[in-house]
């Protein structure tokens, strides 16, 4: 199984690379922004580990781009671990945010989690699909594709798709932020994240370029509430495409 280490900390790179080694997966190192978008754009890896300060820089504005070209577990690493950077990776599109310092063990273990869950089944696994629907909109949770009742479609990172899932699971019941902490950012809920909020914004703005309006509304302060999907304005008159496949949505 591919995964790709992009930083320049050598000591970092060299200890985790030989780490995964060990345990049976496929690492390539790379310590530069533009031939990552390069490798991402060619063959895309399993997992992405990239080191927030990748060349010297903040690498967290470019988390959008790599988002264009890879849309499977993606992982921010840091050597100065903070809350704000945090919430900000994750509303960029990161899957995980995690400090140097974490026991390579238990990053493994995270990797392990991301990886099972953003797998498909091979073409021949007897495996059904696990498909949401509501108000006419569809989740696959496999291949994470997004559907609008027009067939407009968009893939989803592994964190968006795990909590819409969780929503569309559980129309009109509260999902709190702890739940959502624990199973999706792997942390307890801190009273001051977030990390939720912009993940559920991040959903409003998919849905929106899909043409509808997701209503979502918080619930007491614990967490949200989901009620379904709307359509608006000339998404509810467009025209049926001739196929699943002809109508995709970029993000």
């Amino acid at each position: 199984m591919p995964i790709v280490v992009a930083s320049n900390d050598q000591e970092f790179h060299q200890k985790l690379s030989g780490f995964l080694a060990a345990r049976g997966y496929r690492v390539a190192v790379i310590e530069d922004f533009d031939e990552l978008r390069h490798r991402l754009g060619k063959t895309p890896p399993s997992v992405v580990i990239v080191d927030q300060s990748l060349q010297g820089g903040d690498i967290t504005p470019q988390i959008g781009i790599l988002r264009k070209l890879f849309t499977g577990p993606l992982v921010i690493v840091t050597s100065m671990y903070d809350s704000v950077d945090y919430i900000v990776s994750l509303e960029m599109g990161a899957d995980d945010f995690v400090s140097k310092s974490i026991s390579l063990r238990e990053l493994l273990a995270r990797l392990r989690v991301l990886i099972r869950r953003s797998a498909s089944p091979s073409p021949t696994s007897p495996i059904p699909l696990k498909i949401y629907e509501v108000d006419g909109w569809t989740l696959i949770y496999e291949t994470r594709e997004l559907v609008n009742p027009h067939r407009a479609k968009v893939v989803l990172t592994p964190a968006e798709r795990h909590l819409l899932s969780l929503l569309m699971a559980n129309v009109g019941v509260l999902i709190e932020r702890q739940r959502v902490h624990v199973e999706i950012m792997h942390t307890p809920f801190n009273g001051i994240s977030r990390g939720v909020d912009n993940l559920v914004s991040r959903l409003r703005s998919i849905v929106r370029k899909l043409g509808g309006e997701m209503k979502a509304e918080p619930g007491r302060g614990l967490g949200y509430v989901f009620y379904g999907f709307t359509m608006k304005g000339e998404a509810e008159n467009h025209p049926q495409p001739a196929s699943f496949n002809d109508f995709v949505v970029h993000r």
